[in-house]
């Protein structure tokens, strides 16, 4: 009996040896991918470049990013019943909404950086932009006492003509014609770009995802909103609801 325990404790010594030399290669080929992976299971360490660190105030409580399930059908009538006019088919349509007020222009702030946008124009409805300014706040607000104080997010897609949409789904095929982007209600936030003077560890992108989500789950409680977790485009994509 003894001899089969002993055989068991070697097989577990061996086993850990083996996948600590796994984990050790990984990370030296691979450390950015494998600290944000580790992260995710163990969100309570701090992985620095040589050193595993415990936080005592950055312990994740739950997958809030999990709960942003909304799907197309989901938001596509709303939106289109909350849409500025007529959908357009090119840019310089866009003036007229802007003119009556139904469509506003949108530039980078204290509260959020606008992305250089190739396939999408800066204009929102005035019910959509107050939400945008809304979730930013609330975003900041979680930040007020970490080190992230100030950190705002970064937005990657607003309103789209039928051409930009054309164009871009030359790039990207999962892209959808009728897209409630024509609709100026709604954006996407780039969930792995945050502006700030200090570079960020994949930790931090991790945390700061994780509290962006936090904030957006609260929207969607509240039926301000519809959004969905995209993790091909790396961002969450925001609908407003009312």
């Amino acid at each position: 009996m003894w001899s089969n325990i002993k055989k068991v404790i070697k097989l577990f010594f061996l086993s850990f040896v083996f996948s600590s030399f796994a984990l050790i290669c990984s990370y030296y080929t691979h450390p950015e991918y494998v600290k944000l992976q580790a992260s995710s299971f163990f969100p309570q360490i701090k992985i620095t470049n040589y050193f595993f660190t415990f936080t005592k105030s950055c312990y994740i409580e739950k997958d809030y990013a999990s709960f942003l399930n909304n799907n197309y059908r989901d938001y596509i009538s709303t939106s289109d019943k909350l849409k500025f006019g007529d959908e357009l088919k090119h840019s310089k349509e866009i003036k007229k909404y802007v003119e009556n007020n139904r469509l506003v222009h949108i530039n980078s702030s204290p509260l959020f950086t606008i992305d250089t946008l190739y396939y999408s124009f800066s204009f929102l409805t005035p019910k959509t932009l107050k939400l945008l300014n809304d979730i930013s706040k609330s975003f900041q607000y979680q930040l007020q006492n970490t080190k992230f104080k100030g950190k705002i997010i970064h937005i990657s897609s607003l309103l789209r003509t039928k051409m930009s949409i054309k164009k871009l789904r030359k790039k990207n095929n999962n892209s959808v014609r009728i897209s409630s982007h024509l609709h100026g209600t709604t954006f996407d936030i780039d969930y792995l770009r945050y502006s700030f003077n200090n570079e960020l560890s994949a930790y931090d992108v991790f945390y700061l995802k994780h509290i962006l989500a936090k904030v957006l789950y609260q929207y969607k409680l509240q039926k301000r909103c519809f959004v969905t977790y995209e993790k091909n485009q790396s961002c969450f994509h925001v609908v407003l609801r009312e």
